[in-house]
């Protein structure tokens, strides 16, 4: 019978009488032989490394064969080596890929089962050395598919380094993370609300981190990729005074302290300041500034002022020393997907500076979803006794001034809600499907006989998906 011991004979140099096995008696070829063509080899071998004379920075060491193939090969060798090492392996390996064309498949008795991909033999019959890098057992028979190694030795010649790159390494330092909400900035209406995750570190070396985001308050997290670029982050020195939406405020100004000295603003043309450029968040107002001017390492003085941007005017008031500053620049900014009923989003994000996560927590107030607050109200006494209360109305897709046509209305449908309040007096709630209301002369005599010594008016635009901010007007009654 036949016995198959667990004792086979190590690897060896098969013999000449082995050759052609076969176990069901066919006739197999001896060896068969072939030989690939010179474009099937890679023109272009590539090495990169770290370079011990570069102080460890990325190098590369390339080989040209121009009458090879078209393709490129490349191996990201993770160690550090010298230039001539580097430079060897690559010789090494175009010699070996000029070598290897030569292949050969053979076939042996089972006894030589403990040949394996990857060693090296000799064939009875045929010079050189040759290189296993197939096997298959097959009906009690080995098959082998060989490529020859090369024979020669890579020259010992010198290799060029390259120069170092001379950049100072900087500390990556600890993250600084904010939450911000904006208006829509971009054309057409939002059907989102519109929260932006920006990050930046305390020092010139921060880079990104790695972002988790919760939308139960913190009892949960999911991972939603890594910050965006650093963005320009600081916080107001002086206080930005009251100013005008309507027009470049030219009294005020505002000085900003940058996270570190490597952080820079800069002043731009009227053109660019129209197309957008320098738009920042001060606090909840959006500015825009012409000039910027450098008034310590990191600190910035900010004049010709654009205020009140995209409706922010509300805020315009607002103003306090040490409320953030951010430069709004899209490459900074990681958009954050908030689903329906979200109260407030918490994000925690990581660097490889951070010994700590940093956190930041900011409620969804559906800013992009709001229309802007109507404009211009006013009242006038008409001839019956009765007032008119008119306004104008503002668009989410009307930002821009275009000539003899009315802004879009940007809603489904054009609706306003008056809350007129008398002082004193009960407030009273209508809805209205113009920019009009009539406060009628027996109302008024009735808040009079009330009391009442005045009446606010406080006008909202009512949205598909959230009401605008309040614009109001108190009319004297006596």
């Amino acid at each position: 019978g036949l016995m198959v011991s667990e004792a086979a004979a190590s690897a060896a140099d098969p013999v000449p009488d082995d050759l052609g096995a076969s176990a069901d008696e066919k006739r197999v070829p001896r060896l068969e032989r072939e030989k690939l063509p010179l474009d099937a080899l890679p023109r272009r071998r590539t090495v990169s490394y770290y370079g011990v004379e570069r102080d460890y920075q990325q190098g590369s060491q390339s080989l040209l064969r121009p009458d090879f193939g078209a393709r490129e090969r490349r191996i990201d060798f993770a160690a550090s080596l010298t230039p001539v090492r580097a430079r060897q392996m690559v010789e090494r390996k175009t010699l070996s890929d000029a070598a290897a064309r030569d292949r050969v498949k053979i076939a042996l008795p089972w006894r030589y089962a403990t040949l394996a991909p990857g060693d090296a033999i000799s064939l009875p019959g045929v010079d050189g050395t040759w290189l296993i890098v197939e096997t298959r057992f097959e009906g009690m028979a080995l098959r082998v598919e060989l490529e020859r190694l090369a024979g020669a030795t890579p020259m010992g010649g010198s290799a060029e380094p390259g120069r170092a790159v001379g950049e100072v390494d900087t500390e990556h330092g600890p993250t600084v993370l904010r939450i911000i909400e904006l208006p829509w900035l971009g054309s057409g209406v939002a059907t989102a609300s519109a929260l932006y995750a920006v990050a930046a570190g305390s020092s010139p070396g921060w880079r990104r981190a790695a972002v988790l985001q919760s939308d139960d308050g913190g009892l949960s997290f999911q991972e939603i990729g890594a910050t965006a670029p650093p963005a320009i982050l600081g916080s107001a020195v002086t206080v930005l005074g009251p100013g005008t939406g309507f027009g470049f405020d030219l009294i005020n100004s505002v000085e900003v302290d940058l996270l570190h000295g490597g952080m820079a603003l800069a002043p731009v043309s009227d053109d660019a300041l129209v197309g957008g450029a320098n738009l920042a968040l001060l606090g909840n107002e959006l500015i825009q500034f012409r000039q910027a001017v450098r008034v310590a390492p990191a600190r910035y003085r900010l004049t010709g002022l654009l205020r009140g941007r995209r409706g922010t005017e509300w805020a315009i008031s607002s103003h306090a020393v040490g409320e953030t500053f951010t430069l709004i620049e899209s490459d900074a900014l990681l958009p954050l997907i908030v689903p329906d009923g979200v109260a407030s989003v918490t994000l925690a994000a990581s660097g490889v500076g951070d010994p700590t996560a940093a956190s930041a927590t900011a409620p969804v107030e559906g800013l992009s979803l709001q229309p802007p607050a109507p404009v211009h109200l006013r009242s006038i006494a008409l001839a019956s006794g009765d007032t008119s209360f008119n306004w104008v109305r503002r668009s989410r897709d009307g930002w821009r001034w275009v000539d003899h046509v009315d802004a879009p209305l940007g809603e489904e449908s054009e609706a306003y809600e008056v809350i007129a309040t008398p002082q004193p007096g009960i407030p009273r709630t209508l809805t209205v499907a113009s920019p009009a209301w009539i406060y009628s002369a027996s109302e008024r005599a009735a808040d009079v006989s009330a009391g009442a010594l005045s009446l606010s008016v406080e006008v909202r635009q009512i949205g598909t998906r959230a009401r605008s901010r309040p614009t109001s007007l108190v009319l004297p009654l006596v």
